[in-house]
C-alpha cells in the first residue's frame, strides 16, 4: 500500500485528488495539509511514502519548500499544480529542486479521469524511487569556499562518461572534486535536439523468444540509426526503452502474466516518472519483432488507453502455450488473443484513434507465417482502425527493413 499525503490550499482540489486517488487498490490517502507549515507536522507523524505538492499556497510556495523538505527530509514529491505545465519554468525548477514528476491541475485542459491516471502513474513510480537527500549549497559556500585551481603539472587524465540521463550524475561528480584533481575529460551522449526542457516520445521495443534487448542494439544498430534519422530530420527525437523478459537469455515464453504486468505498472510510470516523456498515448509506441510483436499487440489491446501506436514485425496474431500461457485456460487464451480482443474493443480502438503498423516478411518459424499478419491487418480494417501495412519478400536485411520503416512511421516529422 503506497501512503500518499495531499498538500494542497484549495478544499476542493484536495477532495478530488483524495476521492480519485481512492479508487485504487493499492494507494491510501494518510490526510491532506493546507500549506506548508501543517505538511511538516503531518509528514512526520503520518510518515507518507509519497506527497503531491501544489505551488501557490499561503505563507509558503510549494517550491520553497520542496527546497527543504529536500535538504532535511527528502521524500518522493509529485507537483500538482496550474502553475507547472509541462516544459514551464517551474516545472523545470520543480524537477531540479527534486520532484519526481510534475503533473497539471484538473481544469479546462485536463480532466479529472486524465489527471487521476496520470498522477497515479506517477505516485507507483515514486514509490519504487531512489530520493537522494540534496546537499545545503548555501551552508557548503560559507563552509568551505572554493579552492585555488592547482597548476602542477601531471601525466594523469580523468574520464568520466555517461549516457543520456547521466547529465545530474556528472554535475554532482565535477562540484565534489578536490582543486588539484587531474586534467578531466567529460564525454556526454545526447541525442541530436536532445534538451530536458522538452518533452519526448517513448518507444518500447520487445525482443523476440528466445533474445534478449541486445538484438535492437546489435541487430538493427538502433543508436546509429537513431542519431542519423534525428539529425536528418526525418523522426523526431525519442526515448527508447528496451526491457527484458524472463529471467535470462534462454527464457524462451510470452510477453503475457506477471511479464507484461511488470511492463505495463512499473517499467512504463517509472520511465514517465523519470524522463522527459510524453506521458499521454499519443506519445508512447509499443513495437517488437516475432514473439515481441506479439506481445505489443496484446499488451495494448489489453491496456487501452496506454498505447497510442502500436507495432509487429513478423508477428503471430494467437497465443501460444509456453511460458506464462503454457497451463492456460480456455478463457485465459482467449483474454490473450488478438483476434478475439479487436472486434470487442472496436469501438474504444476508433474512439482513441489507436493506430498499428503490422509487417512481414518470409516466414521464419512454422509458428508465424506471413498470412497471419494479412488477415490480422484484414481485421483490423474492417474493425475502422488504421493500420498500415508492409510485406517484404527477401529474407536478406528483412529485420532492419520492418524496424526502419515502422520506427519512421511511428516517428516521422511534420
Amino acid at each position: 500500500m503506497i501512503r500518499v499525503l495531499v498538500v494542497d490550499d484549495s478544499a476542493v482540489v484536495r477532495k478530488v485528488l483524495t476521492e480519485e486517488l481512492s479508487r485504487y487498490a493499492d494507494i491510501e490517502v494518510v490526510g491532506s495539509a493546507v500549506d506548508p507549515y501543517v505538511a511538516r507536522e503531518k509528514i512526520v507523524r503520518l510518515r507518507p511514502d509519497v506527497i503531491t505538492l501544489d505551488i501557490e499556497m499561503p505563507r509558503m510556495d510549494g517550491l520553497s519548500f520542496l527546497e527543504k523538505l529536500m535538504v532535511h527530509f527528502p521524500l518522493p514529491v509529485i507537483v500538482v499544480s496550474s502553475l507547472a505545465p509541462r516544459n514551464s519554468e517551474a516545472a523545470i525548477r520543480a524537477l531540479s529542486l527534486g520532484a519526481v514528476d510534475v503533473i497539471a491541475k484538473p481544469g479546462a485542459s485536463y480532466s479529472v479521469p486524465e489527471v487521476g491516471r496520470d498522477l497515479v502513474r506517477a505516485i507507483r513510480a515514486a514509490a519504487v524511487a531512489r530520493i537522494v537527500k540534496r546537499v545545503d549549497e548555501s551552508a557548503n559556500a560559507a563552509l568551505a569556499p572554493p579552492a585555488p585551481l592547482g597548476l602542477k603539472t601531471t601525466h594523469a587524465v580523468l574520464a568520466i562518461g555517461a549516457s543520456t540521463g547521466g547529465t545530474k550524475a556528472i554535475e554532482t561528480v565535477l562540484t565534489r572534486m578536490p582543486a588539484d584533481s587531474p586534467a578531466t575529460l567529460v564525454v556526454q551522449h545526447m541525442p541530436p535536439g536532445f534538451t530536458r526542457s522538452h518533452r519526448y516520445p517513448v518507444v518500447y521495443l520487445l525482443h523476440g523468444m528466445p533474445g534478449t534487448p541486445t538484438e535492437y542494439l546489435d541487430g538493427t544498430d538502433l543508436a546509429n540509426w537513431a542519431d542519423t534519422e534525428i539529425d536528418g530530420g526525418s523522426v523526431r527525437p525519442f526515448i527508447a526503452v528496451l526491457p527484458a523478459a524472463g529471467p535470462d537469455a534462454g527464457y524462451n515464453g510470452e510477453w503475457a502474466g506477471s511479464i507484461a504486468a511488470a511492463l505495463v505498472h512499473e517499467i512504463v510510470p517509472f520511465v514517465d516518472a523519470h524522463l522527459p516523456t510524453i506521458a499521454t498515448p499519443a506519445g508512447r509506441v509499443i513495437a517488437g519483432v516475432s514473439a515481441g510483436g506479439f506481445g505489443a499487440v496484446d499488451i495494448a489491446l489489453r491496456h487501452p488507453g496506454l498505447f497510442g501506436t502500436v507495432e509487429a514485425w513478423s508477428a503471430y496474431f494467437s497465443p501460444l502455450h509456453d511460458g506464462p500461457l503454457k497451463h492456460a485456460s480456455r478463457r485465459v487464451l482467449a483474454a490473450n488473443d488478438p483476434t478475439k480482443l479487436v472486434p470487442a474493443l472496436a469501438a474504444t480502438l476508433r474512439r482513441d484513434k489507436m493506430r498499428f503498423f503490422l509487417s512481414t516478411g518470409p516466414g521464419h518459424s512454422h509458428w508465424i507465417k506471413p498470412q497471419q499478419t494479412v488477415a490480422f491487418t484484414r481485421e483490423l480494417r474492417q474493425a475502422g482502425v488504421t493500420t498500415s501495412y508492409h510485406a517484404y519478400a527477401n529474407a536478406k536485411g528483412e529485420w532492419r527493413a520492418q524496424f526502419d520503416t515502422g520506427l519512421s512511421w511511428a516517428l516521422r516529422t511534420g
